[in-house]
């Protein structure tokens, strides 16, 4: 089996996180969904809505609250990329 050791890992990581589901829940019930849109729209690699969508789920956030800040982090990154790449950031 090729992909043993990552599954042992994401098993063993996953376990951890639902023992502590209710813990979490209350520390991301404040900024959770405003973090999770920042973290979408810095333009860096791994910070894309697969990773957004992958950290609401592990955090437990609200589907349908999710979907709209991965699709508001998105439209911000783009923005931004746009930005710098025609220049206009450069200028300001």
């Amino acid at each position: 089996m090729k992909w043993h050791a990552y599954e042992k890992l994401f098993s063993h990581t996953l376990k951890r996180i639902w023992k502590r589901k209710e813990k979490i829940k209350m520390q991301v019930n404040r900024y959770g969904l405003l973090a999770l849109v920042l973290f979408i729209a810095i333009p860096l690699p791994v910070t894309g809505a697969y990773s957004g969508a992958l950290i609401a789920w592990l955090l437990f956030l609200p589907r349908r609250k999710s979907i709209l800040a991965i699709a508001l982090g998105v439209i911000i990154a783009g923005l931004i990329v746009t930005l710098i790449t025609t220049g206009i950031l450069a200028i300001m």
